[in-house]
């Protein structure tokens, strides 16, 4: 086996050690002491009276020496290198907590504080996940006025396009004008079909439900009697569970009533309105009417989810527009609707029409304000009157001075 080759010059020459024995040992104390105080001897006595002391720095190697006083010493030449190796400075002592820590700890903290902050992340998207399904499975409505126990928010109530089905009133009262002979310019709408809309929630409020109220698409041809109610989109509330009734979900709006009667309904002065079946024939062309409107009347709508309800089965005809009601669903639920006239800064009035031969109409030079009675909430505006009481009870504002109509829709199917 071969041996490694090392160069010579490599290898540290050893110093040549001298040992001689001091006669007088006191002697070479007292010596010891006197250089370690001149500050010329770094290393003291060793055992067995063999003393060690540097004579002087120098680059050469080292070598067999006698001491120049009497007392022998054993000397040793140190070189300029290992001098400066033995003289190296301590490393500074930390300054802070982290770096008296080992690596292997300061690992074992970061990784911890990446644990917490990863479990902090991890409760945080937990907590907003649980809060959005408790948000989407009970939603709360926003409550709008004073009376918040009376309303809850919409939570089973379907939603999309319907059809209603607006079959003859259970009132009718044309109590609100004085003179008998205008009578006629009040009427009740009846086989009729409205189309009912409930929205989705709006975009930037996700508690509230709109509602429609409408003509059914096709059916806005210029007929006789009560024009389709027109109702912008409503806010929908459910009532406080207060009744029998179970379930009752309410809206409340005002638009501007609009009806069509013939020429011959307004009689003259002090004589009774010659007042016709209801019907929805057409206009012909050249044939003059009276276009009566009734502005800012109230309508109300009491939706009875959990009330049960009478299916009727209705045959539509051949002549009445069944297609249009069969290609929308149904109502599902039961409701009552409720038309009345309440006090407005305009008063109702008819103007005269004359149908043309592509069945627009042109207006006359003759219009007729309408008289009315004494309002019993005389100086209320109509406003007024709507916000106040639009979460009340379910039962609906009635007045004996008033025009009324009132309807209970079921449930319907079409064959």
């Amino acid at each position: 086996m071969p041996f490694p080759y090392r160069s010579l010059k490599s290898i540290q020459p050893l110093p040549s050690i001298y040992t001689a024995f001091p006669v007088n040992h006191s002697d070479a104390q007292t010596s010891i002491d006197s250089a370690v105080n001149s500050g010329t001897c770094l290393i003291r006595h060793i055992e067995d009276g063999i003393e060690v002391v540097p004579f002087e720095r120098r680059n050469s190697v080292s070598a067999p020496i006698l001491s120049p006083d009497q007392n022998e010493k054993e000397v040793l030449f140190i070189s300029q290198t290992e001098t400066g190796a033995v003289e190296k400075p301590l490393p500074s002592l930390p300054g802070n907590s982290w770096q008296r820590l080992s690596i292997r700890q300061r690992m074992l903290a970061l990784l911890f504080a990446q644990l917490v902050m990863l479990m902090v992340v991890g409760l945080a998207l937990m907590a907003v996940k649980q809060r959005s399904s408790q948000r989407d499975a009970h939603p709360r409505a926003r409550t709008v006025g004073n009376d918040s126990a009376h309303t809850e928010a919409v939570l089973s109530i379907q939603r999309g396009m319907f059809a209603v089905a607006v079959q003859l009133p259970e009132q009718q009262s044309s109590a609100c004008l004085a003179n008998m002979n205008e009578s006629a310019a009040w009427r009740c709408a009846s086989d009729m079909t409205l189309q009912l809309n409930i929205l989705p929630s709006p975009a930037d409020d996700d508690h509230m439900t709109l509602i429609t109220l409408g003509f059914l698409l096709g059916n806005d041809s210029l007929a006789r009697g009560h024009q389709t109610p027109d109702l912008q989109p409503t806010q929908l509330t459910r009532l406080a569970n207060n009744s029998s009734a179970g379930q009752t979900y309410h809206f409340r709006s005002t638009y501007d009533k609009i009806i069509y009667i013939p020429e011959s309904s307004l009689a003259p002065k002090d004589e009774p309105s010659k007042e016709t079946a209801s019907s929805h024939a057409a206009f012909q062309p050249g044939e003059t009417l009276w276009q009566c409107t009734f502005n800012d009347t109230l309508m109300e709508g009491y939706i009875y989810v959990d009330q049960p309800s009478t299916t009727k089965v209705i045959h539509t005809g051949p002549g009445s527009n069944a297609s249009v009601v069969t290609g929308t669903k149904a109502f599902p639920y039961a409701i009552k609707l409720v038309e009345q006239t309440i006090p407005s800064t305009t008063d109702p009035y008819c103007e005269r029409l004359v149908v043309q031969d592509d069945g627009s109409v042109v207006t006359g030079s003759e219009k007729v304000t309408l008289r009315l009675r004494e309002p019993a909430m005389q100086g209320r505006s109509g406003s007024s009157l709507v916000e106040p009481v639009k979460f009340r009870p379910r039962s609906p504002m009635q007045s004996t001075d008033s025009c009324r109509c009132q309807w209970l829709i079921k449930p319907l199917v079409h064959l």
